[in-house]
This record gives C-alpha cells, structure tokens and sequence, in this order.
C-alpha cells in the first residue's frame, strides 16, 4: 500500500469488473459459443498486458481523479469549513479576552472602593 494504494486499488476493481460486463455483455449479444482456447489465450494475453502496463494507465487515471475530485471539490470545501472553524475560534478567543478585561476592570474597581473604605475610616 502506500500513499493512494485505496484510490489505486478501487479504480484496479473497477477496471476489471468493467471488462467483466462488457465480456458478459458481448459474449451474450453476439452469441458466442461455449468457452474456447482462443479465450483462454485472450485471457492470458489480457493479463501479461495489465502486468506490464495496466499499473500506468491507472496511476494517470488516479491523477486525473485527484485533480478533478480532490483539488476542484474537497479542498474548496474543506477551505471553507478550515475558515469557518477559524473564525469561530477568533471570536471564542475576542469573548474570552473580553471577559478577563471586565474581571480585571470589575477587581480594580472593587480594590479601589474598599481602598477607598479605608481612607475614609481612618
């Protein structure tokens, strides 16, 4: 696995069970005859062919894939929601520092009348 081994391994299961349906899809409109050698070579031939190529034309598909879904869809989005987050973080912190400034504001008034108190008993 590695770094899109998932998205590489999706699109491998996909391909083939396109060529699945479409070889159903053939065999039953054109009528073919019970299974032959020739098939069977297909086959193998359809295999040495994934084994030396199929990995490329995957890995340009995965790329195509991740410009089109990854950088044109979810990354706006996650932007979106990565600013919004932000923001709301911004705005929790502006009423937190608020809220020390008036517990400061409020202990500095209270420390002066009751300084104020003491002036006025002695």
């Amino acid at each position: 696995s590695g770094k899109g081994g998932f998205l590489k391994g999706v699109c491998e299961v996909l391909a083939f069970l396109c060529g699945a349906v479409l070889f159903v899809f053939l065999s039953t409109c054109l009528s073919f005859p019970q299974i032959r050698l020739y098939m069977y070579l297909g086959i193998a031939f359809g295999g040495l062919l994934y084994l030396k190529s199929w990995h490329r034309i995957l890995d340009f598909l995965k790329k195509v894939c991740y410009n089109v879904f990854i950088i044109k869809y979810f990354l706006p989005f996650q932007n979106k929601v990565r600013s919004k987050r932000q923001q709301r973080k911004q705005i929790k912190k502006e009423k937190l520092q608020a809220k020390r400034l008036l517990k400061m504001k409020n202990f500095r008034e209270k420390r002066k009348r009751s300084t104020a108190k003491e002036v006025k008993r002695k």
